[in-house]
């Protein structure tokens, strides 16, 4: 399994919390099955739930706040990305 760094770990949570599309993490080289294993691992250390829908446990929502504070973009002009 290729682990991902905190930055592609945080794209990859804040894709599952709100539902988003994993084109980003597809263009940053990574493999669905690479999505797959790490999603497995986050739910294995009890980082989200799988009650029939992929949700972030309390320490999954705490995980996300820390690096949301560290990654999230705060740069406007970088808001919207090129379909290139």
């Amino acid at each position: 399994m290729k682990k991902l760094s905190n930055k592609d770990l945080y794209q990859l949570i804040r894709i599952l919390k709100f539902n988003g599309n994993i084109k980003k993490l597809i263009r940053e080289d990574i493999t669905y099955i690479d999505i797959i294993n790490n999603i497995k691992f986050l739910i294995d250390n009890k980082i989200l739930s799988n009650n029939g829908k992929l949700q972030l446990t309390n320490n999954g929502e705490e995980l996300f706040q820390k690096l949301d504070n560290e990654y999230k973009s705060r740069n406007k002009d970088k808001w919207i990305e090129s379909e290139s």
